[in-house]
């Protein structure tokens, strides 16, 4: 009995802990839309990274091409200042191999896109990409 007590106690305060959002001073809510020539860029995979971070700040476009950014599973947005932004469509298959990018090979240099992350305030950043 007192077993399950213990075990009540402790997944209760795990999802009281998994409910309550968590808050970092560093991190701003970021979502936005991705087009490629005027087209919704979906299921492509965009990340932030902030300058002197290692950890990106990653989300996945949806049909419309809209995404939103996740620093983790929990914490949305991504590190206040100033940003590197990667943006790929690949995707490995079950055989090892990865699709075709259809984004052109331009946008990968680095810092070829940015973003500027404000602070206290839901950032929206949006990008227009083109072939040509």
């Amino acid at each position: 009995m007192t077993r399950r007590i213990l075990l009540f106690v402790v997944c209760l305060s795990f999802s009281t802990g998994c409910s309550s959002k968590p808050t970092d001073p560093t991190i701003a809510p970021v979502s936005g839309n991705i087009t490629l020539d005027d087209n919704p860029l979906a299921n492509a995979t965009i990340m932030f990274v902030a300058d002197g971070q290692n950890r990106p700040a990653v989300g996945k476009t949806d049909s419309s091409g809209n995404y939103t950014l996740y620093y983790t599973s929990s914490l949305p947005g991504a590190k206040i200042g100033h940003n590197t932004v990667s943006i790929a469509t690949a995707t490995e298959g079950d055989d090892g191999k990865f699709s075709k990018e259809v984004i052109p090979k331009r946008y990968f240099k680095p810092g070829a896109l940015t973003a500027e992350i404000k602070a206290d305030q839901h950032n929206t950043v949006d990008f227009k990409l083109t072939t040509e």
